[in-house]
């Protein structure tokens, strides 16, 4: 959190968050993992989506992109603050990679195929800048049965800041969920 508050009020600000983390520490915090293993995912997917990294409103990291489905493909769009900053006024590069590796999952499981990424490149032509409401399009060019090539942009206003190719790999759900089940096994 940046801000020019005086140093009192910072720091009655961080007792407060103090205080409200020892009140919480009585309650559970499972993993996405622990609430897979246990069945609790499976059973009420609704109330851990909510932990993802990209779109959780209940992630303190995520920078709450919101994804909408259409016909031909998916849109994002999302305010990135100083978190996300690589030099600054821009967003760091890596995180726009992140942005846009996850809307074009998204375009998959929208269309409820469990998918994984096989490869993902960026072209950045120019910075993307931070602190403005920026829009990712993100479109299937190619559909090979299990993989997928797609394209993708980012955009500020009218403007391309960035531009993707991506491959994604579709899973059968049984396979997915098996996948799943197995590494939750053996990661305790």
């Amino acid at each position: 959190v940046c801000s020019e508050a005086p140093a009192e009020v910072l720091q009655g600000a961080a007792r407060a968050v103090r205080q409200a983390l020892q009140e919480m520490e009585a309650y559970d915090a499972r993993s996405f993992l622990q609430c897979y293993r246990d069945g609790d995912y499976l059973a009420k997917p609704h109330l851990f989506s909510d932990r993802a990294w990209i779109t959780g409103p209940s992630n303190p990291l995520s920078p709450l992109m919101r994804l909408e489905a259409g016909a031909d493909g998916a849109q994002g769009t999302v305010r990135l603050e100083n978190g996300y900053v690589g030099a600054p006024g821009w967003v760091h590069g890596g995180m726009v990679a992140a942005l846009m590796d996850q809307l074009m999952g998204f375009v998959l499981v929208s269309q409820g195929d469990p998918c994984v990424t096989q490869s993902l490149t960026m072209h950045y032509d120019r910075p993307t800048p931070s602190h403005e409401e920026l829009f990712f399009r993100a479109w299937i060019e190619k559909d090979k049965g299990r993989q997928v090539h797609m394209h993708g942009e980012v955009k500020v206003g009218e403007e391309v800041t960035a531009r993707s190719e991506a491959v994604f790999v579709r899973l059968e759900a049984k396979l997915f969920g098996r996948m799943l089940a197995e590494f939750a096994a053996n990661n305790p």
